[in-house]
């Protein structure tokens, strides 16, 4: 059997080309950019954001997609985000013609014979990166605003809701709501602290200290056997 090292050589570049030119047509998954949100219907119109490069190496813009968006749902519940120009993702082909099950729903089959095409997947809501997590939520799910003045944390036996520069956090042991000037905490102990620069109350208030105690207010009230002995 005769070698020819060179004609080897030249098959392989061939199939590998081949090859690479077969898999260049495989739509499978790529970072997009939305352009548009149609919400009421779900459709996603946006654009891969990795060009083609050209026989000569020249960049080539792929064409917009429009595409449902991912909204992970179950149980009669699910999540949904307002998307807005300029918002980023990833846009997954799918492996056949899916517009029969989008259609039904249902087990269908493919509308054509198309394989592995972007206009037949779905686009999934991603920032990416540069996210800003508080060092409070280590450890936590978290589900915020972008510059997380706004979220709620979840973690272990306690959830957490910020809003700027007040929370209400209920864990295991105490429901507290505070702001930069004032709090409410109530603990499993029967104890409830309020700290405010002016408490009002508007309406009846009944307070009840037992046989005996202390009302501290703006003044110092003493309270024995249920009366009011003294104020200072």
């Amino acid at each position: 059997m005769n070698d020819n090292r060179a004609e080897v050589i030249d098959l392989q570049e061939i199939w590998e080309n081949l090859l690479r030119q077969f898999a260049l047509e495989q739509e499978n998954a790529l970072p997009a950019v939305v352009t548009s949100y149609d919400r009421a219907k779900n459709l996603v119109t946006c654009r891969p954001a990795v060009n083609r490069l050209g026989v000569n190496g020249e960049s080539q813009q792929r064409a917009e997609v429009v595409v449902p968006c991912l909204n992970p749902s179950g149980g009669g519940l699910g999540i949904n985000f307002p998307l807005q120009e300029g918002d980023t993702g990833w846009l997954l082909g799918a492996d056949r013609d899916t517009t029969n099950f989008q259609s039904t729903r249902a087990v269908a089959d493919p509308g054509t014979g198309y394989l592995h095409r972007y206009m037949f997947g779905v686009f999934i809501p991603d920032r990416i990166h540069d996210f800003t997590i508080n060092s409070d939520d280590d450890g936590a799910l978290v589900l915020e605003n972008l510059a997380a003045t706004t979220r709620i944390s979840i973690k272990d036996n306690r959830v957490k809701i910020t809003r700027q520069n007040t929370t209400a956090e209920v864990n295991g042991f105490q429901i507290a709501l505070k702001t930069p000037t004032s709090s409410i905490v109530t603990s499993d102990d029967g104890t409830v602290t309020i700290k405010a620069t002016q408490t009002t109350i508007d309406g009846m208030a009944n307070i009840s200290t037992g046989a005996t105690g202390v009302i501290t207010l703006a003044s110092v009230a003493t309270v024995a056997n249920g009366i009011v002995t003294s104020i200072s």
